[in-house]
């Protein structure tokens, strides 16, 4: 469970290196992260079972045909080295796949300027801890605190709904009630905005565990979808939770 030092409060302009460090760590380099879950579900998809194929291939070759010098022993090679080369390739494939989307966001995307992206109805949480106690504050006189979690909440108002975005976890944080918490914050927050219908959400196939976390705490699989990525389709679950709020005027 988070600590008594943790807690969640709404984000600061000071807050942006952290947060972006915390993007990417939590997308494309950490333990757990997006991009690292997409390498391992991509060894079970069709362009890996080929190279598996290939490299059984030529294993086989060089069993029954052990003549190196060769063109059944050249080929046995060229075989069994396919197999990792395609491994590689296809990974480093999606590592750059996801490189290229974060760099994408934080340059052009809502993560550019938060602060402005997510101004009120809007909102954007972080859950973060406090380092060195209440004594301790940096050159802004602001307490030095540590961003272990994040989400927005992007509003339309033309279809009076909210998208629940970029939920991310420190690796080094996970299993400590922190995301449920955090949710129930933001759960708490849209009942507040007059108006609100619903919050929807996206979560991949990379992502099961947040499915379960988000359907235990009230959203329902509205559709499934299949996106195309650089590296292939990826399936889609789209969620919604109806909200209690204020009556519009």
């Amino acid at each position: 469970m988070a600590g008594s030092d943790t807690y969640i409060r709404q984000y600061r302009p000071y807050d942006l290196p952290q947060v972006h460090g915390l993007f990417f760590e939590g997308l494309v380099t950490g333990r757990g992260s997006v991009a690292n879950f997409a390498k391992c579900r991509f060894l079970l998809k069709a362009p890996m079972v080929s190279a598996y194929l290939l490299s059984l291939c030529g294993a086989a070759v060089l069993c029954y045909l052990p003549h190196y010098d060769n063109v059944a022993g050249v080929l046995g090679f060229v075989l069994l080295a396919s197999g990792p080369a395609i491994c590689i390739a296809i990974r480093r494939v999606i590592h750059n796949a996801f490189l290229g989307y974060v760099d994408q966001v934080l340059q052009q995307g809502d993560m550019r300027d938060i602060e402005a992206y997510y101004a009120f109805p809007a909102a954007f949480f972080v859950a973060v801890r406090r380092v060195g106690g209440d004594d301790k504050k940096d050159e802004n006189n602001e307490k030095v605190e540590e961003v272990l979690r994040m989400v927005g909440l992007e509003y339309d108002q033309k279809t009076h709904t909210a998208e629940v975005r970029r939920m991310i976890v420190s690796a080094a944080h996970r299993r400590r009630g922190l995301a449920a918490l955090l949710m129930r914050t933001l759960i708490t927050y849209a009942e507040s905005v007059r108006g609100l219908d619903a919050i929807e959400l996206g979560t991949s196939e990379f992502q099961r565990g947040a499915r379960r976390l988000y359907e235990g705490l009230g959203w329902e699989l509205k559709k499934t979808e299949e996106e195309p990525s650089s590296f292939g389709k990826v399936m889609i679950w789209r969620l919604r939770r109806k909200v209690e709020t204020k009556k519009r005027k």
